[in-house]
């Protein structure tokens, strides 16, 4: 059970990112904030083959320009959020949740099916390429 409630603001904040994350192309099969015992804080996963397909650095570097473009508020930092790859064992946690649900250790917001991996690639590289974009906007 989680140590330290996940706050109001950081559900709105993940659910902002989740949907700023859809409209840029990236929409992830999993978002969901879960408690990480091990270091006693919550971290918003973001699970998305693109993760395998396209790699996490060009998905982080997709965050940061995101971030650059528009701020989430105090609630949320790039800090916070962490791409999952579909091997990693924080996704099959993740998955055992079937639908969005809140419990003391995860708040999830959508759980679908994992796409194909090339609709992944695509979805990521279009991601990528509009953070950017947004990013070079707001500046």
């Amino acid at each position: 059970m989680a140590q330290n409630d996940l706050s109001r603001q950081m559900i709105v904040a993940g659910e902002q990112l989740a949907d700023k994350l859809d409209t840029l192309g990236l929409a992830p099969e999993l978002v969901a904030w879960l408690y990480d015992p091990d270091l006693e804080e919550w971290r918003l996963l973001i699970a998305t083959l693109a993760v395998d397909t396209i790699g996490r650095t060009k998905l982080y570097s997709g965050l940061l320009d995101l971030f650059d473009a528009g701020a989430f508020g105090d609630a949320l930092t790039v800090d916070d959020v962490q791409f999952v790859a579909s091997w990693e064992r924080s996704y099959e946690r993740l998955r055992a949740f079937a639908e969005p649900s809140a419990t003391a250790d995860a708040h999830v917001y959508r759980c679908a099916p994992t796409p194909d991996p090339s609709r992944a690639e695509r979805r990521g590289r279009i991601f990528v390429k509009r953070a950017r974009q947004a990013a070079r906007r707001a500046a």
